[in-house]
């Protein structure tokens, strides 16, 4: 925040921003600043296929680390990159399979929130998939207890 202020940072440069450790940011209360951050950044740029290349086999392994029972994939690009599939308004709250290291994961695919912004009628749609979400959750954590 400081570097945005003294503008020593500019970020209408950067394609994309990876933010480690945000709970723990968000739980010590820097939420304006991680908000005031992301606001700067530039919007409604897809990763080229080089950039996909490049960082797919990092995000893979990192799920394949960390081991999931469920992702969220957030947008065309991550469904893309995760499962092949290539239409997200189609494929949206439908549950699909994913494998890593020999483990399926179970993902559920969901509008980007710039899409929710530029289509707001969507959003009924992203509640339904989030309600859906939170019902697999709530079951995973009954199967799981």
């Amino acid at each position: 925040q400081d570097h945005l202020r003294r503008k020593s940072l500019k970020l209408n440069k950067f394609d994309f921003l990876v933010l480690d450790e945000t709970d723990r940011m968000l739980d010590m209360g820097f939420v304006d600043d991680i908000k005031s951050i992301i606001e700067k950044l530039p919007t409604h740029k897809k990763p080229s296929d080089e950039e996909l290349n490049i960082c797919i086999p990092f995000l893979k392994r990192h799920i394949e680390l960390v081991s999931p029972a469920i992702l969220l994939l957030v947008g065309g690009v991550s469904l893309q990159a995760l499962t092949g599939l290539t239409t997200i308004m189609k494929n949206r709250g439908q549950w699909q399979k994913v494998n890593f290291s020999n483990k399926e994961i179970i993902a559920l695919p969901i509008y980007h929130p710039t899409l929710l912004m530029k289509q707001p009628l969507l959003k009924r749609e992203a509640w339904r998939d989030l309600c859906t979400l939170k019902e697999e959750l709530v079951n995973f954590s009954n199967r799981t207890s």
